[in-house]
């Protein structure tokens, strides 16, 4: 960890909080340990199920982390010792209460937006070239966006329960994307089949169920203390999953099924995870006018609302349409004597300045700055080709046998003059 970099985010990002990456930790950890305990399959199996348990009580991960390092002979090993120390950093059961939406690997997401632009860029390229590149890249990424969007509105994913004997499921394909909708359906399915209701007792208003969790691989059966309210379908489970992942955990879901919930409470559906979230005109309007101001688009919203309003109410009375129609046309005379000399649309440069706050000088000079090389951006040579290698590899000078003044391709040991010789390089004639 960098001492520098996580003091500068203390003070520069006090909102966030800083965490390691779990991946990049357990990948190094076979370069830490002895090579005999990396193919250990044991011991593969119970770390993995420590470190990445987030339900398991901090308390709890002490004695078991403790038990392991004595089992396998792993206490003088200084690195294991410094992630202990640690821990908090990066074992979820740490800070399973702050809200990451199960963002474990903290590194995943810078770097797959790195890999996925460098498909479209390559560390050579000049400014102009970065530029158009840059723009081919958010263009892609928009599509792949409105190509996921279509998919969640227009198509409806398969369900468990199709004949709605479940009808948790059915809202929960309604209202979520279809990436987010498969993480919940996880759960519902492991709330039907994996969960059930030990018992449940009133206190203070409110129901705290136990809930049995039956693991389908170890066999375990933690208990888990989950708190409803049906007055206002306020739900908690000590397991903090919705904390930790923004989803609803199959011991909470499971009390929902059993008191015969439809509906996922609203309050439980982050904005996030919603599939309609943006209004598909409200995208529209920005695209055509190149809205840089949310007062604007508000304005333009509200504009086109109203429009439709008016369309909707005539839309079967003929006379009222013409009439609707001969007054829009007035107003668009009136607007256009106004605004006669004005574009229709705002002017890049004025976005471009509205975003950034900087007004753009009209003289601008642009110098092509220095290649810099950056880690992990490779070598800069071009890929040479087999017949480019070959012709390279038949100009380098060919070496001669010192007895027999003839080429290494003859076995040396089979020299007639002097087989106990070493070869000498063959230099050309000047």
């Amino acid at each position: 960890m960098d001492a520098a970099l996580s003091c500068s985010i203390a003070k520069v990002f006090q909102g966030c909080t800083h965490r390691l990456c779990m991946w990049h930790i357990m990948s190094k950890m076979p370069s830490k340990i002895e090579a005999d305990l990396v193919s250990n399959s044991d011991f593969k199996k119970r770390i993995n199920q420590l470190v990445w348990n987030m339900h398991i009580k901090p308390s709890d991960f002490e004695n078991k982390w403790d038990l392991m390092l004595n089992e396998f002979h792993l206490k003088e090993n200084k690195w294991l010792a410094d992630m202990f120390n640690k821990r908090d950093k990066w074992i979820p059961s740490y800070f399973r209460d702050i809200p990451m939406c199960g963002l474990m690997k903290t590194t995943s997401r810078s770097e797959s937006s790195n890999s996925f632009f460098n498909v479209f860029s390559t560390p050579t390229n000049l400014l102009v070239n970065f530029m158009f590149n840059f723009d081919t890249t958010l263009s892609k990424q928009r599509h792949e966006q409105k190509r996921l969007d279509i998919a969640s509105r227009d198509t409806s994913p398969q369900l468990l329960f199709p004949n709605e004997s479940l009808k948790i499921e059915k809202h929960a394909s309604l209202v979520y994307t279809r990436e987010a909708f498969i993480k919940v359906q996880k759960q519902i399915k492991k709330a039907f089949y994996q969960c059930f209701q030990k018992n449940s007792v009133l206190i203070d208003g409110h129901q705290q169920c136990t809930i049995v969790y039956k693991e389908l691989k170890s066999g375990k059966r933690p208990e888990f203390k989950v708190t409803f309210d049906a007055k206002d379908e306020t739900i908690e489970c000590e397991c903090l999953h919705f904390t930790f992942f923004g989803i609803l955990c199959s011991h909470a879901l499971r009390i929902l099924i059993d008191y015969d919930i439809a509906m996922i409470p609203q309050k439980y559906i982050l904005d996030r995870w919603r599939k309609n979230i943006m209004d598909i005109g409200f995208q529209k309007i920005n695209q055509k006018w190149r809205v840089c101001s949310t007062e604007i688009s508000n304005l333009l919203q509200d504009a086109t609302s109203f429009f439709e309003k008016c369309v909707e109410s005539v839309i079967h009375d003929k006379e009222k349409l013409q009439e609707l129609v001969n007054s829009l046309q007035q107003l668009s005379e009136t607007c256009g004597k106004d605004v006669s000399s004005r574009s229709s649309s705002i002017p890049i440069k004025d976005v471009v300045e509205n975003i950034t706050g900087v007004p753009i000088s009209s003289d601008v000079k642009i110098k092509v700055p220095n290649e810099i090389k950056t880690k992990g951006s490779g070598k800069r040579n071009r890929i040479k080709s087999a017949a480019e290698k070959a012709i390279a590899k038949s100009l380098k000078p060919k070496r001669k046998c010192k007895g027999c003044n003839k080429l290494v391709n003859h076995d040396i040991r089979n020299c007639s003059i002097n087989p106990s010789n070493v070869l000498k390089p063959f230099k050309k004639h000047q």
